[in-house]
């Protein structure tokens, strides 16, 4: 029995099989680099690497973190300087000075000396105390006083008040200054000064923690008599 009829039916429809494979490739061929094929493709295979990125990167979650900034502690002219500006005003003389430590004196306008004294690590201050000649009150004149005794006592009294105004002013400027992140507000500051009124009152020591910083206040007798020092402290 002659089969090449057969075989032949079967090739013919083996390439039209074929044929139509082509086709239906290159139609997709054709769709895929389309605009419509390549928008399909970026939204199936975009968005899972996205997310395969996003999940299986720690590199890029690590640097998203902020790097911390230390903010360098003051030099003892920056100090001065903001002191100078902010109601502690007077000429700052350098008297003496070594790897860790520099003092000056502080000659104020018709007020008695202060004196301040830096604490330093590597040339920068990260402690301060001021020394200041504790001011005496004058005393009240009787009413019936005369004029003469009256415009002394005035003065006096004007006197005293400056220089207790001083020492606030240059304190709170001082530990403003060497407080150079910020950290603490101006009524932090004020509440860390504020027990050395406690202190001009009775004599007896006090000490005061807030945040980074500490204030140890204390009297202690001088050649010029009783001195009030201030101690501002950075502790970290």
């Amino acid at each position: 029995m002659n089969r090449k009829p057969a075989k032949q039916k079967s090739s013919d429809e083996a390439q039209k099989i074929l044929f139509s494979v082509l086709l239906i490739a290159a139609a997709v061929g054709l769709f895929l680099i389309s605009d419509a094929g390549r928008s399909l493709l970026a939204g199936t295979f975009g968005k899972a690497a996205v997310r395969a990125t996003a999940s299986f990167s720690p590199a890029a979650t690590a640097s998203a973190q902020p790097e911390e900034t230390e903010v360098p502690w003051p030099l003892p002219e920056d100090i001065i300087a903001w002191s100078q500006e902010n109601g502690g005003d007077g000429q700052y003389v350098l008297v003496k000075k070594n790897t860790y430590a520099c003092e000056y004196e502080i000659s104020r306008d018709d007020l008695p000396d202060a004196y301040i004294i830096f604490k330093l690590k590597d040339g920068r201050v990260y402690s301060f105390e001021l020394v200041w000649i504790v001011a005496l009150e004058p005393t009240p004149r009787p009413e019936n006083s005369d004029g003469t005794e009256r415009l002394f006592y005035l003065q006096d009294k004007d006197v005293y008040e400056r220089d207790c105004a001083w020492l606030e002013e240059a304190s709170l400027a001082m530990a403003d200054a060497l407080d150079a992140g910020d950290s603490l507000m101006q009524a932090e500051l004020w509440e860390l000064f504020s027990i050395s009124q406690r202190t001009l009152d009775d004599l007896e020591k006090r000490a005061a923690i807030n945040g980074d910083f500490a204030c140890t206040v204390f009297v202690k007798q001088d050649q010029d008599g009783d001195a009030l020092h201030v101690v501002f402290e950075r502790k970290k």
